[in-house]
């Protein structure tokens, strides 16, 4: 689905099971994005307030297409996955009421790079006929 992050009802604002920063950086960047498209967009958080979560929504009612994530270190590529993770109920999405359908959970892949040339090359074909992937992690 090519508008996946456009055409997803996302209950965002409004939602208490979110963070107040969350809501409040979403709407500020959806609005960074209304007032000038071309630039770049940075969003400074606290620790403890809910960056992971913060990446979960983020590309919800902005996103024309896929999404990557990048991460600084392996740990952190982890626990976002993790929290990705829409096999389980306890994924970010489901957890924090933002996407009440099970049915439209993003599509999520979590890359973890490739040892040999057979590898690498399944790798690169996956990753561009990954049409429905909503996530690169």
């Amino acid at each position: 689905m090519d508008n996946y992050f456009k055409e997803t009802n996302a209950f965002i604002q409004g939602n208490t099971s979110l963070r107040a920063p969350q809501r409040k950086a979403h709407e500020r960047l959806k609005q960074s994005f209304i007032d000038n498209l071309s630039t770049h967009k940075i969003i400074t958080l606290p620790t403890g307030v809910g960056k992971t979560g913060l990446i979960a929504i983020a590309p919800f009612e902005i996103s024309d297409g896929r999404v990557l994530v990048i991460t600084p270190s392996l740990v952190i590529r982890e626990g976002i996955s993790d929290a990705f993770d829409t096999r389980t109920s306890f994924n970010f999405w489901t957890e924090r009421n933002v996407i009440l359908d099970d049915n439209k959970l993003p599509r999520v892949y979590r890359y973890a790079g490739f040892n040999s040339s057979g590898a690498r090359k399944r790798v690169m074909r996956y990753l561009e006929e990954a049409d429905d992937v909503n996530y690169f992690v």
